[in-house]
């Protein structure tokens, strides 16, 4: 039997609702913790829980499951510190439209 993943939508932190399954964000690394980091898109904060090593500043993307406390379980996380900040916002938006 084979499984296939729930595809993720491409959000801003402050669109994500109780609907939402799986998701892509992305935002500065603006506080880490032991088992985590607190995301910043700008428009909104999300707390990812995740073992991957980042560091505050860094500009990542992350595709994870929301839980109910409406945390991000990192799934995959990227980073984008190279992708020009500013047009990416841009197109997330002209996508959420």
């Amino acid at each position: 039997m084979e499984f296939q993943k729930q595809g993720f939508k491409e959000k801003s932190i402050n669109k994500i609702n109780e609907s939402d399954f799986r998701v892509n964000v992305s935002g500065f690394v603006i506080n880490k913790f032991e088992n985590g980091f607190l995301l910043d898109d700008g428009d909104g904060q999300i707390i990812v829980i995740s073992d991957e090593n980042v560091k505050e500043n860094d500009y990542l993307s992350v595709i994870g499951i929301v839980d109910k406390s409406k945390e991000l379980r990192a799934e995959i996380v990227i980073d984008f510190n190279k992708v020009n900040k500013k047009l990416h916002r841009k197109i997330i938006k002209m996508l959420e439209k």
